[in-house]
């Protein structure tokens, strides 16, 4: 068959068809696409003249999909470079699904072929009617997929042509206390308010479930880590701008997430989503404001109490803490164990006697047997609990020095965990920046300075200059 005979058959095939040119900015980066051809089934899919389309750049039409063109960039860059060909799944506005197949056929020109798909057809292996598949796979209250249109989605996806495939879970959180306090209408405007956040979504070709009660899945097929991590963020961002005329300045609406990736066909996909789950749990530990005796917020409140730690103190270290994992571009779990170990690493102050905590000059050799006894009792408090095993190396590790001359075991240099290395900086400039009953604060520029000069001794070099930047 020859060129011209394969281009007659895809370009009047019942198949929607686009020939893509590469329009670069002056960096020589690619910044959208020029349309070249269209047939009539992708025409008649947008609802637009061709005439309307070629020689119009893609961000320069409306297609009806509101698709994001940075988004659209990134999985076609990604994909195509790495396997020549990429399916990524969009959502039109009217919730029909369209599969994208990207065949580069030049170093600047793509073919583009869209066609339907339907999670409830055949397709996926169970002829449903549509009249049925609405009422057996949508939730009543958000109008979202729910739980066994999820999974069935799920299962589907879980093949090569979807990997890297991506999930989200998402957990609204004191469900039950909204619904006591503010009554069960409340809590439904809570739900639709978190589940309008995450429709628009469903356009970047994502399946948005609401999976549970006060609990959303998304499924994201070939999507890389850093796009993952970039959307959690971003729905966290938005969740917060929820309000309601009853919440008064003593509630704050908080949704956790977790996330992970299924990226090779030997991963089980339920310990995948296990993990996620892991994720979301931890961040609603950490960010749990009306828990029982293992909440974040009761544990501060014992210290504050028991070890004379601050929340003032806590809170500032908790904020560099988080700095500091932006600038390392630190995946979730090590960020939520940075953020607890910057605020819990002294816990174990609390088995320490108070005569010994509050006492305002210097400690007796006695009392700094004592003293240094802490990070042992603290490991131990964390190896107990759940909720701060992944932080109790951490604790028993946060008075070791780079030079080997710490304690409680000598490690020397990157023996010690990497999230201690960290909290040891920041503990020790906060210390230096605040006053003491035997001493005035430093400014800043001088608990800089001494930061500078005890790095390779009892700082990691390396991490001391990440800490600088957080200045600039």
């Amino acid at each position: 068959m020859n060129d011209q005979h394969y281009k007659s058959l895809i370009f009047n095939g019942p198949i929607g068809y686009v020939h893509l040119k590469h329009v670069y900015d002056d960096l020589g980066r690619l910044n959208d696409f020029l349309f070249v051809e269209v047939n009539e089934v992708f025409s008649n899919i947008v609802k637009k003249d061709q005439r309307e389309i070629i020689n119009q750049q893609f961000n320069d039409v409306n297609l009806g999909f509101n698709l994001d063109k940075k988004r659209f960039i990134e999985s076609y860059d990604l994909y195509t470079s790495n396997k020549g060909y990429t399916i990524t799944k969009y959502s039109r506005i009217s919730g029909e699904h369209f599969t994208f197949s990207f065949f580069p056929f030049s170093k600047d020109d793509v073919a583009v072929y869209l066609t339907k798909c339907d999670f409830s057809s055949k397709v996926y292996g169970d002829p449903l009617i549509v009249e049925e598949s609405k009422a057996v796979y949508y939730d009543v209250i958000t109008g979202l997929s729910n739980r066994t249109y999820f999974d069935k989605v799920l299962k589907a996806m879980d093949n090569l042509n979807y990997y890297p495939l991506g999930i989200i879970i998402c957990d609204i959180n004191d469900m039950k206390q909204i619904n006591s306090n503010f009554g069960r209408t409340t809590g439904d405007y809570v739900i639709q308010s978190v589940s309008e956040i995450l429709r628009p979504y469903e356009d970047y070709g994502y399946v948005i479930s609401r999976t549970g009660d006060d609990e959303f899945g998304i499924i994201t097929p070939n999507t890389s880590n850093d796009v993952l991590y970039k959307l959690m963020l971003e729905l966290q961002e938005k969740f917060q701008s929820i309000k309601h005329e009853l919440f008064d300045s003593s509630f704050t609406l908080q949704v956790s997430l977790g996330y992970n990736i299924k990226k090779h066909e030997t991963e089980d996909i339920n310990a995948i989503i296990k993990v996620a789950e892991d994720y979301m749990m931890r961040r609603k530990f950490i960010a749990h404001k009306h828990s029982g005796k293992d909440g974040l917020a009761s544990i501060k409140a014992m210290m504050v109490n028991n070890s004379h730690e601050t929340d003032d103190h806590m809170n500032r270290m908790a904020e560099l803490a988080l700095l500091f994992a932006k600038k390392m571009e630190m995946k979730q779990s090590t960020t939520d164990d940075l953020y607890l170990l910057s605020m819990l690493h002294d816990i174990g102050k609390v088995g320490i006697p108070t005569h010994i905590i509050t006492k305002p000059g210097p400690l007796t050799d006695a009392e700094w047997i004592e003293m240094k006894k802490h990070p042992m009792i603290g490991y131990d408090i964390a190896k107990a609990s759940l909720d701060l095993h992944s932080i109790a190396e951490g604790i028993l590790s946060h008075h070791e020095r780079w030079d080997g001359k710490g304690y409680p075991q000598g490690l020397i240099g990157r023996q010690v965990p990497l999230l201690s290395r960290i909290v040891s900086i920041i503990d020790a400039y906060d210390a230096m920046t605040e006053d003491r009953p035997y001493r005035k604060k430093m400014t800043q520029q001088e608990a800089l300075d001494e930061i500078i000069r005890c790095k390779g001794t009892q700082f990691d070099p390396d991490l001391v200059e990440v800490f600088l930047t957080l200045f600039e």
